[in-house]
């Protein structure tokens, strides 16, 4: 009788902890080095990871800004090592991770939006930092960056 007691009680204490548990932010965060820009808001690391951007959306090849925005991220990130931060959600639909980035520093997200290369694009459930990539967008509005002209 106690064993069949005992078993559920794991199973719960088990879920709740895995529900509670949160890593420390160094576990959430890793690094890797940026082997190649795809375009303003994707890029391929060293062992061929594709990662997106969170929270902007950048012009697609052949569209106004594109090149731009392609050249802007290439200078950041390209052969740097890069911090990836992720968010609640962890791949889109085709298979990328989903990542904030940060390069010697920077985050990358932020600027891009911020130099008038992107739009923001907050998706749910990754909204962790919609407050900095709107005011980011709102700056390049005011300035009328690329995107905005």
């Amino acid at each position: 009788m106690n064993k069949l007691i005992i078993l559920p009680i794991l199973i719960i204490i088990f879920f709740i902890f895995t529900i509670f548990y949160t890593p420390s932010e160094q576990k959430m965060n890793e690094t890797a080095v940026v082997e190649r820009v795809v375009d303003g808001d994707t890029f391929v690391l060293e062992d061929g990871t594709r990662v997106r951007l969170i929270g902007m959306d950048a012009p697609e090849k052949g569209q106004r800004c594109s090149a731009e925005a392609t050249e802007f991220l290439k200078n950041l990130t390209e052969g740097k090592e890069a911090v990836l931060e992720k968010d609640l959600a962890n791949k889109d639909y085709f298979g990328r991770l989903l990542r904030y980035v940060y390069v010697d520093g920077k985050f990358v997200n932020e600027l891009i939006v911020k130099e008038g290369l992107a739009v923001s694009e907050i998706i749910e459930p990754n909204v962790k930092y919609q407050k900095e990539i709107k005011n980011a967008e709102n700056a390049a509005i005011q300035e009328k960056g690329c995107v905005w002209r």
